[in-house]
């Protein structure tokens, strides 16, 4: 459903952006009631060994769950396994469980990759006063809080990539066959 040529889905991303840069506190506070509706259920198990798993999770937490159960949907595949995606990745979410209770939790030295974060930062003179806490989620393209954003860069073991914004107007010629990396992320 469509107002003019604005969706709905455009509308509301508008109106949350609104809340976040003229009401924060409402928006803090929102955003805080929602974080305690977060969960996690794995349900019984059906008469054919099977459990439904249900949850609600923080953005950046359920990207780095779904990024790590299609790394070993993926790795499954190339070791033969010709099962379909939807059930490697099944299979997947036991293999990383399976793997964090071989973990021995109680050394230090053991390696964690952590949750890569890349930030594309565009710095005005709103930004540098802290007049503009809106910051936009790039799989969502919805506007998140800059306290949120904190608070996602602040995960244990978070590495952070900074990028300027990038001009697309701007054109930049390729010589080689191959893609660069600058052209990937335009």
């Amino acid at each position: 459903i469509a107002v003019g040529h604005v969706t709905w889905a455009l509308i509301e991303r508008l109106v949350t952006e609104a809340i976040i840069r003229f009401d924060p506190e409402r928006a803090e506070a929102d955003r805080l009631k929602a974080a305690d509706q977060r969960h996690f259920d794995i349900g019984e198990v059906t008469a054919e060994g099977q459990v439904y798993v249900d949850g609600l999770l923080d953005a950046a937490d359920g990207r780095d769950l779904d990024e790590a159960i299609a790394r070993e949907a993926h790795n499954l595949g190339q070791l033969g396994d010709d099962s379909s995606l939807d059930v490697r990745r099944s299979k997947a979410a036991g293999v990383i469980a399976r793997r964090d209770l071989m973990l021995d939790l109680e050394t230090d030295d053991r390696t964690e990759t952590g949750r890569k974060v890349t930030l594309n930062l565009h710095i005005t003179d709103t930004t540098l006063t802290g007049a503009n806490p809106v910051g936009r989620c790039e799989e969502t393209r919805t506007p998140v809080s800059a306290e949120q954003i904190r608070e996602w860069l602040q995960a244990p073991g978070t590495s952070i990539i900074v990028r300027p914004v990038i001009d697309l107007a701007d054109c930049i010629p390729v010589t080689a066959y191959e893609i660069p990396d600058r052209h990937r992320r335009r």
